[in-house]
């Protein structure tokens, strides 16, 4: 097998939690987090002894901030795999710095493309491969809506309803530091008013008007203060007529839900009559 293909969906946390900060750092976490049928494509073949990149999205290069370029780089060193080369195709349809996961997710592709051309790592060695290229990237290594603890090495996958739950995304705000994003929230953490636990059953039950008052976001006070504009979005998504809206991942990116396409494709023709970024999807 020479050359293989994916599509790699972006994410949404219904829910995230941030809990306490480790001394290395990093904060546990706690998050639902679901698929969603926005999708980059990427196509990976052999080719002689070096890793190449090219993409529609000409803000990555061939380099090793490039998750995609490191993905098969740390590959090959877990693998134990010398000599080899790959071509690394990627059509970037995510929005980039947007809190829906698009270099985790293209990253978790890359590992599975990578599998597929040179054959599947033990258990152990594919979770530490994932978890050194970023903290969402185990979950984008799943199928499935899950819950995510720690800092993403723990996943416990949902059996979601198959009634189909439509969103609406949209980003009218740029980039937001993470770190600054953590930094705020160290120096004034807030309360998590949601509940895993409901968000869940909501999704395993397809009861999903009770995502309304179960979802949120710790992230979602410091922002909303420091950007007004991802605040206004959000109020806006829920007059167009989603039954819940919230900021997903650290921002700025906000999605709304809806039980109705025609209500959902409603809105979305408003957003971008206004021209604010914005696409329809729906939970995989």
């Amino acid at each position: 097998m020479d050359a293989v293909k994916t599509r790699a969906p972006a994410k949404l946390n219904l829910t995230l939690e941030v809990g306490n900060k480790r001394e290395d750092g990093y904060h546990l976490l706690t998050s639902v987090m679901a698929h969603i049928a926005l999708y980059d494509e990427l196509v990976l073949e052999r080719c002689q002894g070096r890793i190449e990149f090219e993409s529609n999205a000409v803000y990555l290069k061939n380099d090793d901030k490039n998750l995609c370029v490191l993905a098969a780089k740390r590959f090959y060193e877990t693998a134990g795999i010398s000599g080899e080369g790959v071509r690394i195709r990627l059509k970037k349809l995510i929005p980039s710095n947007s809190g829906m996961g698009g270099g985790s997710t293209d990253a978790a592709a890359v590992i599975e493309l990578m599998e597929r051309l040179y054959g599947r790592l033990d258990e152990e060695k594919r979770m530490s491969l994932a978890l050194s290229l970023g903290a969402d990237v185990p979950f984008c290594m799943t199928k499935s809506s899950s819950l995510c603890e720690g800092i993403g090495e723990r996943i416990t996958p949902i059996m979601q309803s198959q009634k189909r739950l439509y969103v609406v995304v949209a980003k009218n705000a740029q980039k937001l530091s993470t770190a600054r994003v953590y930094s705020d929230y160290d120096a004034s953490p807030t309360v998590f008013g949601g509940s895993h636990g409901e968000v869940i059953r909501a999704l395993e039950s397809g009861n999903y008007l009770n995502l309304k008052d179960a979802m949120a976001n710790s992230f979602e006070t410091n922002i909303f203060k420091a950007c007004p504009e991802v605040k206004a979005l959000r109020e806006k998504m829920l007059s167009l007529g989603a039954f819940a809206a919230r900021m997903t991942g650290a921002g700025p990116t906000v999605f709304g839900l809806f039980e109705k396409r025609a209500d959902a494709m409603s809105a979305l023709d408003t957003l971008r009559r206004e021209r604010i970024l914005s696409y329809f999807a729906y939970i995989v």
